[in-house]
């Protein structure tokens, strides 16, 4: 870690993830890593802790890294294992309460973290209505 004056905190020295070609943010204490041709996840010391094995990857949010694989996006947890058999055509992260957009057949869901589907068959529009009606109930 590096101390960072300006902000008075610590910041994660990054140098040691030069070696590969193609890096994500750091997020959770894990960065999306592209070796050349697959990708994976490395810690903060540069080392991989989830082989880069798989097309794409997005970064570690709220515990789940979303990843594609076959045509289809699934989701990671932090230590590799798949939480969520790659089965979507689009994803996005999981959000504070621990839900997730996901698209098959060109219509949205919400899922949980264990796949369940909450909210299914709407429009990205009405999923993302969904999604503010519930953080707005949570803010109260």
């Amino acid at each position: 870690m590096i101390f960072h004056r300006r902000t008075n905190s610590n910041i994660p020295d990054t140098n040691k993830l030069e070696k590969f070609s193609k890096r994500l943010s750091i997020v959770e204490n894990l960065c999306g890593v592209y070796d050349g041709s697959k990708w994976g996840f490395a810690n903060l010391e540069g080392e991989l802790v989830i082989p880069c094995k798989y097309e794409l990857v997005g970064s570690h949010v709220n515990g789940y890294a979303p990843f594609f694989e076959n045509k289809k996006w699934g989701f990671l947890d932090t230590k590799g294992n798949i939480a969520i058999d790659p089965q979507f055509d689009s994803v996005s992260f999981f959000n504070d309460l621990g839900l997730a957009k996901v698209k098959n057949d060109g219509l949205w869901s919400a899922i949980n973290a264990r796949g369940t589907v909450i909210f299914s068959g709407k429009t990205k529009e009405q999923i993302d209505d969904l999604f503010n009606c519930i953080a707005d109930t949570e803010e109260k």
